[in-house]
């Protein structure tokens, strides 16, 4: 008999807590279909924004290939997909509805689903509203998911993405039943562009979930999915579907046909002449630390570039182009600072510092302004607004959930392209540092304390009949399947900790260290500190680091050609043949303009001003003076292009490789 659907979040809240009292303490194992059959399980899937024509024709003739059960695109990709698969009924199109945050008002998902089903997408993975199901806004949420099932009524098929990385195993319940009683044919983990994927323990926690309400619901494993292993392991807890960019991957480890492949056999011509089994865009390349580091790398930009750009899309879009940048180029701290007469210029500035304890950030320091918290701030703060989207980026995305709540700044951060830093790990990755944020030790998500992963030794328990359970520890999250326990430890609930991981009997054994410290003792690149400044010169005036910058770099296209500034250095090698690498600086510094380039900057800071100097002497505030693109095209270079033009213009300073010639140094001030 079917269940009544509840009237308002009260009675939602009574029938979720009845269903999640009712589960079973274990889930049973489920027999995994043949290795011939697993391709009808997998959504070949497609969903960069920057995806092609071509990589969608491959996307197809792969799926008519293996025969997957669909190929999964965006809604502008539907038709092409179609087209491709036609005279295939086997092989159908499912399309992305509210992707990938969920957010969208619930008229433009019905409507983005009549579109694409019109298209003729057979199947629908829409996001559900995960921040109203955190929120206990069950009604809200349930009204979304019916108003796009009324929208794309049967036979098509609603998979309803719930976002499990972002959500305590009581919202992963609770999600998967009002998903259910809304129509839904299948419950789907994730996106796979917000944080961790799928796991075995949320797969058997949906799948059983979806067994008490008795509507015939399956489960859609999702994110991270990238091996027969994992697939296998997927199916084997109650996925009946797995969403994946690794199909044939999957398909070709099933059959032996990777270990069959040898060195030189590249492939032949297949549906619509691609080359089979040989995929170039896939990333091949791989951080591998090479010992400690002791130099930095620091960028200074200033905030005023961010009105350069009209749209909050196109701010938001400017950021994280610059994001890119400093990823992409191990950069260790960027600098935001005002150079603007009207910038706030509050008592705040400065303030933040690299610590000397194992705590890197709070919540409210990387939220940059606690003032600022509920406001968009792009236009009245644009410093604040670029500061936010660079700290939200350079933020594991399983960190993410804790330390930022949903921000009008934030409204399209999601759709930038991620950074995937080595500190960015996922799941199932091995570090011996990790990124983490301290938790209560009784965490809200309701896992019993068995399920958490105790580092280096047991705890006992004492208890008081006055006085609830405690433990002498603090527990911290690392993205990883079960929290961590830190003996003896004391640490502020929301600090995001560093911590290092190490071999010590039969279990790990985790310290918090510095920040600093992947870097300097293990060599890794371990993301970028944002610092903000209220002016130019309290860019050097605040450097956190001993000593200052000991080399720096002012950028104008009055500077001297950058090529003319370097020259090749004499390389030195080991005996094992691998070069040596010896930068001539401790802390480099490299500076960039506004609009107005660093001269506006100059003119609008007070302190240089009381020392008199003036806008035409900038470039005796740096040891060097340069143009990093001598003759351009263009009549502007705009400051997130410069950003990547003057990184790759100092790789070879940076890696060792180059130095500044002495005689293009500026004279000091």
């Amino acid at each position: 008999m079917p269940r009544s659907i509840p009237r308002d979040d009260a009675e939602w809240a009574a029938l979720i807590s009845t269903l999640k009292d009712s589960l079973p303490e274990t889930f049973p194992e489920y027999k995994a279909p043949l290795p011939s059959q697993v391709n009808r399980t997998i959504d070949h899937t497609q969903l960069a924004l920057t995806a092609t024509e071509e990589q969608i024709d491959q996307l197809c003739a792969e799926a008519l290939k293996y025969q997957f059960a669909t190929v999964c695109v965006r809604k502008n990709h539907v038709h092409r997909a179609v087209q491709e698969l036609k005279g295939s009924p086997d092989v159908t199109v499912a399309c992305v509805v509210g992707f990938h945050e969920g957010m969208y008002e619930t008229s433009e998902k019905e409507q983005e689903a009549r579109e694409a089903v019109e298209l003729g997408a057979s199947e629908l993975d829409m996001v559900l509203k995960y921040p109203l199901l955190r929120e206990g806004k069950y009604t809200d949420v349930y009204m979304d998911i019916l108003g796009v099932r009324k929208a794309a009524p049967l036979p098509t098929k609603l998979k309803v993405i719930l976002e499990t990385s972002q959500l305590t195993r009581d919202e992963i319940i609770a999600g998967s039943i009002i998903a259910d009683m809304a129509g839904a044919d299948f419950i789907k983990t994730s996106t796979g562009f917000n944080g961790p994927g799928a796991n075995v323990e949320n797969v058997a926690l949906m799948r059983a979930t979806a067994g008490l309400v008795g509507n015939g619901c399956k489960v859609k494993a999702s994110g991270g999915v990238r091996s027969a292993e994992d697939c296998i392991r997927m199916l084997k807890v109650g996925a009946e579907r797995i969403g994946t960019s690794s199909g044939v991957k999957i398909m070709q480890e099933l059959g032996g046909e990777a270990k069959r492949k040898g060195p030189h056999d590249h492939g032949q011509l297949g549906y619509n002449g691609h080359l089979d089994e040989v995929f170039t865009f896939k990333p091949t390349a791989v951080f591998t630390p090479t010992g400690g580091r002791s130099h930095t790398l620091s960028v200074a930009i200033p905030g005023s570039i961010v009105a350069n750009a009209h749209s909050i899309e196109q701010k938001t879009l400017l950021a994280g182009i610059i994001a890119r940048a400093l990823a992409v180029f191990s950069v260790d701290e960027v600098v935001i600072f005002d150079d603007d007469v009207n910038s706030p210029r509050n008592d705040s500035y400065g303030q933040e510092e690299i610590y000397d304890s194992p705590i890197d950030r709070t919540n409210d320091e990387l939220n940059v302004n606690v003032s600022s918290t509920k406001r968009y701030t792009a236009n009245s703060d644009p410093s604040h607004f670029l500061a936010h989207i660079l700290s939200y980026l350079e933020t594991p995305p399983y960190l993410r959930k804790h330390l930022f709540p949903m921000h009008p700044n934030l409204r399209g951060a999601g759709l930038l392209p991620s950074l995937d830093m080595p500190h960015h790990l996922r799941a199932n990755e091995w570090c011996e540092y990790r990124e983490s944020i301290v938790v209560s030790s009784s965490d809200r998500d309701g896992q019993r304390r068995n399920n958490i992963q105790m580092s280096n030794h047991r705890y006992n328990r004492r208890r008081s009949s006055s006085s609830p359970t405690k433990l002498s520890a603090t527990v911290v999250d690392t993205g990883l399947p079960k929290k961590v326990v830190l003996p003896g430890i004391q640490l502020p609930e929301h600090a995001r900790v560093t911590l290092r991981f190490a071999e010590h009997g039969p279990k790990p054994y985790a310290e918090p260290v510095h920040p600093s410290t992947p870097r300097a003792k293990a060599g890794y690149y371990w993301g970028y500190y944002v610092r903000r400044c209220r002016s130019l010169s309290s860019v050097f005036t605040e450097c956190p680091f001993d000593g200052g910058y000991d080399l720096s770099f002012g950028t104008s296209e009055r500077g001297a050609p950058v090529y003319s500034v370097l020259e090749e250095e004499r390389q030195e090698y080991d005996s094992h043949g691998r070069r040596e690498s010896h930068p001539g600086y401790k802390h480099l510094l490299l500076v960039f303009g506004g609009v107005a380039g660093i001269e506006a900057a100059i003119r609008n800071d007070p302190q240089l001003c009381d020392m008199h100097i003036s806008p035409t002497e900038a470039g005796k505030l740096f040891d060097y003076w340069v143009n990093l693109l001598p003759g351009q095209g263009s009549r502007t270079i705009r400051t997130e292009e410069a950003v990547w033009l003057g990184l790759a213009s100092l790789r070879g300073l940076v890696e060792g490789t180059h130095r500044p010639r002495q005689s293009y140094k500026s004279n000091a001030l």
